[in-house]
């Protein structure tokens, strides 16, 4: 409100300056244990993945077109430390005492799959890369290059659900391009 009372940019420019002055307090970690419990959603998520343990339907897969040669051993460097950074990306699911819980790992084995793929047969080799996630092993992650020809790559990325949504996925591609 106190922005409509401003006659001029100048002095709106200062009130945003101050406003963006303003502290915030980091989310504290939480204590490290051998499991955690699962939020309501996950838990759905988790039991019917064990109903149908080939299902696709919580698969997150989505591609993305390089032009231009991939360094696959900084790409896959790069998810690597995505992977470090998000504990989402080093959780795994199972059940103890009869209750799902996630147990987030120190670490998770990572490689990008490589595929030699024809022009023509991109859309199989894509369909074909969707597979049922084991979500006792982490990370639920995977990630594949197609590639082409020399001037261009598909970078196909699969995550499930249970452990990511639009939103992290969009930091996840973000950070990954940084």
């Amino acid at each position: 409100e106190r922005i409509n009372e401003m006659a001029t940019i100048s002095e709106m420019a200062v009130y945003i300056d101050s406003a963006r002055k303003n502290s915030y307090q980091t989310i504290p970690l939480a204590e490290k244990k051998p499991y955690y419990p699962l939020s309501p959603s996950q838990k759905r998520l988790y039991i019917l993945s064990q109903i149908d343990h080939e299902s696709l339907s919580y698969n997150m897969p989505f591609a993305i077109s390089v032009k231009g040669k991939v360094n696959i051993k900084k790409a896959e460097e790069a998810f690597k430390k995505l992977i470090k950074r998000h504990e989402s990306l080093r959780t795994s699911f199972k059940t103890i005492d009869k209750e799902p819980v996630q147990i987030i790992h120190d670490t998770a084995d990572f490689k990008i799959g490589r595929i030699n793929c024809k022009k023509e047969d991109i859309s199989e080799v894509l369909r074909n890369q969707i597979k049922a996630f084991n979500l006792s092993k982490a990370p639920l992650l995977r990630v594949s290059l197609l590639e082409i020809d020399d001037l261009k790559q598909i970078m196909f990325i699969d995550m499930h659900h249970i452990i990511s949504d639009g939103l992290s996925i969009n930091i996840l591609l973000k950070e990954f391009t940084d």
